[in-house]
């Protein structure tokens, strides 16, 4: 069996309080701004007619395309936050199964200094103080994904027949492969 350390722990909660939380924070950012241009109708007024203003029939197709690239933020946003959950519900499940290496990793979190190895080395891995090194917090937490309101994304829509899809997709695949040789 392989040996965790809670320097390994520690890896896997940089990860997963640091780096993916600032990762999120583009998308939800990103999809922020995309919610904002939702009811933009008025930016695609054709020419006057004798009833008023007309939009322009380029207008649904535009509206599609945006509310589906808000859609694909948030979903990117949220799949980044679940990961990071997963990844800390994985390091709470494995302090209570080592202690060594969760009392390790207690001290690396505090920004004591650590020997990992036995070997009476011991080093600071982490300070708390470097907000390089601990998770985001006040404006630079990532936000809630927001939804574009009214709107069903095709691609989420359950397959009928998997295994057909699934075919479909290995086609695509070795076509796409078969234009990389030619």
């Amino acid at each position: 069996m392989n040996s965790v350390t809670g320097g390994d722990l520690y890896s896997l909660w940089s990860v997963a309080n640091v780096s993916l939380p600032r990762v999120a924070k583009v998308y939800t950012d990103a999809n922020s701004a995309m919610s904002g241009t939702e009811n933009s109708s008025g930016k695609f007024e054709a020419a006057p007619t004798d009833h008023g203003p007309s939009t322009s029939p380029i207008y649904p197709y535009f509206e599609n395309c945006r509310s589906e690239l808000q859609h694909i933020l948030a979903q990117t946003a949220t799949n980044i936050l679940d990961v990071s959950s997963a990844l800390n519900l994985a390091i709470k499940d494995y302090e209570k199964e080592d202690t060594t290496a969760a009392d390790q990793f207690k001290h690396i979190i505090a920004g004591d200094k650590v020997d990992l190895h036995g070997d009476g080395d011991a080093v600071q891995i982490h300070d708390p103080n470097d907000p390089s090194s601990s998770p985001p917090t006040g404006t630079d937490k990532p936000g809630k994904p927001d939804e574009p309101d009214y709107y069903d994304s095709p691609g989420d829509d359950k397959s009928t027949n998997p295994t057909k899809d699934e075919k479909h997709l290995t086609q695509v695949e070795k076509d796409i492969n078969n234009l990389k040789d030619k």
